[in-house]
């Protein structure tokens, strides 16, 4: 069965994600581009989630981004 990815969400309005509508066919692989816009951080770590919605699980998989802002 295609993958269908039907939503992704961020924890925050300082990231941002640009997806496929297209199904994505078993052994082939998608993108999910992700934005975070630091400059609203202090120096100090960053711990940011993107839930992935899909038809393979009725709960999201969550991806976490940890990080830390330099400057």
């Amino acid at each position: 069965e295609n993958l269908m990815i039907t939503d992704v969400r961020t924890d925050c309005d300082c990231t941002t994600t640009e997806y496929s509508s297209e199904p994505v066919a078993p052994n082939l692989s998608g993108r999910i581009k992700v934005k975070i816009d630091l400059h609203k951080f202090f120096p100090c770590d960053i711990l940011k989630k993107i839930a992935v919605y899909s038809n393979a699980n009725k709960r999201p998989i969550v991806i976490k981004i940890k990080g830390k802002v330099m400057y």
